[in-house]
């Protein structure tokens, strides 16, 4: 999905900017999304986590056509097994991240190209334990908090109006600590986000 997506970006991008929303009349964005979410967390967590499942993203907006405030919310999930030693158990791991954005989109004079500039708030929960049986003392779990940046390109072409296809790449860096208040390294919770969905833009 991720290679598709960045085709159609770079075969799209150098089209005319040909305008696509009204300039200077309030506009209402909503929209919707469904991608694949490339977590950079480091350490183990690629090893660990092997079955991550797509993210669901919600965009909202408030602008004149060309510059809109936007908050994007989204939340990414992925599963996977801990590895157990000298335990007749089944390790498991579960990994639950909401993600919230605020900032700005800009379509250079209405066009249907934007780029985002976003500050993110990231909330994560782990869960690390046993299944068939569950052994409580080597069950453990943390919360993670983390704020960054987000930065995305992407294209709204309308199909019929109000309705536009979506199609964005997106990336995060956090401003994350080396270490939480137990000591232990805090894993990056950006990284690359592929989507593709739907934007409604409501004109009055």
């Amino acid at each position: 999905m991720k290679k598709l997506l960045t085709i159609l970006l770079l075969c799209l991008s150098p089209l005319p900017l040909y305008s696509d929303n009204e300039v200077g009349t309030f506009t209402i964005l909503a929209g919707g999304s469904i991608g694949e979410f490339m977590i950079d967390a480091g350490g183990n967590f690629n090893d660990l986590y092997t079955n991550r499942q797509l993210s669901y993203t919600g965009v909202f907006g408030l602008g004149d056509g060309e510059s809109f405030l936007i908050g994007k919310y989204r939340i990414f999930k992925a599963t996977g097994q801990s590895k157990l030693q000298n335990i007749d158990a089944k390790g498991r791991a579960d990994w639950k991240q909401t993600i919230l954005g605020a900032g700005f989109r800009y379509h250079p004079q209405g066009s249907s190209l934007y780029v985002d500039a976003l500050y993110v708030f990231n909330h994560a929960e782990e869960t690390i334990g046993t299944e068939n049986p569950p052994v409580d003392f080597l069950a453990a779990s943390q919360k993670l908090d983390d704020n960054g940046f987000a930065f995305a390109l992407g294209i709204a072409p309308k199909l019929i109006s109000p309705i536009a296809l979506n199609l964005e790449v997106e990336y995060s860096f956090m401003l994350r600590k080396p270490v939480n208040d137990s000591g232990r390294k805090v894993p990056n919770l950006g990284g690359l986000y592929y989507s593709a969905g739907l934007s409604f833009y409501f004109n009055n």
